[in-house]
């Protein structure tokens, strides 16, 4: 399947036009996922993308296994965020703080928005990147770059020109990104990196909740 120009365009440029006008200009990261999922429904609906989809090639061992895993994400940003930053843990905790109030993130907003991430995040974000654009092979592949690529402003707007950090959560991401599609070839479907996705996001907020504490 081809994926140049427009996929693949579209995919780099959507997302971060979502970051810049709802995280950095109305300092509401709601306004920012709503923005970059309404983007990638759109293009499902204009491409008629079944939600159907999500379910397509679900097998129970490999999809709770791989949840699982996806839990190790929670240990692995509680010791490495401090350092890929130089900071110490106080210092790391007292970012975060200082980033999530600015955006709107606390209290019940942002129990919400946890939920939220762990839940319909992790299968819209695979219908975007993953159906829409798909691409049929065992090789690194600039789609996957572009996944991780748009995280780094997310990075930016709590930790501002952190370079070991950009540069270690490109390669991390790109690579998740690659997993999850081989997965997809693998099963033939997006439900197994749907429920990967889901445990990596629920890491991440458990090593969040973890350093905030």
């Amino acid at each position: 399947m081809s994926t140049f120009p427009a996929k693949i365009s579209w995919l780099l440029i959507w997302p971060v036009f979502a970051v810049l006008i709802g995280l950095y200009g109305f300092q509401s990261g709601w306004i920012a996922i709503f923005l970059y999922h309404s983007g990638i429904l759109v293009a499902a609906r204009a491409t008629v993308t079944p939600w159907t989809v999500v379910g397509k090639g679900f097998r129970p061992a490999p999809a709770i296994a791989l949840w699982i895993v996806g839990l190790g994400g929670a240990p692995i940003l509680f010791y490495l965020l401090p350092v890929f930053l130089g900071l110490s843990v106080d210092e790391t905790r007292t970012a975060l703080q200082l980033g999530l109030e600015k955006s709107g993130m606390v209290g019940h907003s942002f129990n919400l928005f946890v939920i939220y991430l762990c839940l319909p995040n992790p299968a819209i974000e695979e219908i975007g990147w993953r159906k829409l654009l798909f691409v049929d092979s065992k090789m690194p592949h600039l789609c996957d770059l572009a996944f991780g690529f748009y995280h780094l402003l997310v990075l930016h707007y709590f930790f501002p020109f952190a370079w070991t950090l950009f540069a270690a959560s490109l390669f991390g991401l790109a690579t998740m990104g690659w997993i999850w599609r081989q997965l997809v070839i693998r099963f033939d479907g997006l439900a197994v990196p749907i429920c990967f996705h889901a445990g990596g996001d629920f890491g991440a907020m458990l090593g969040l909740w973890w350093l905030l504490r």
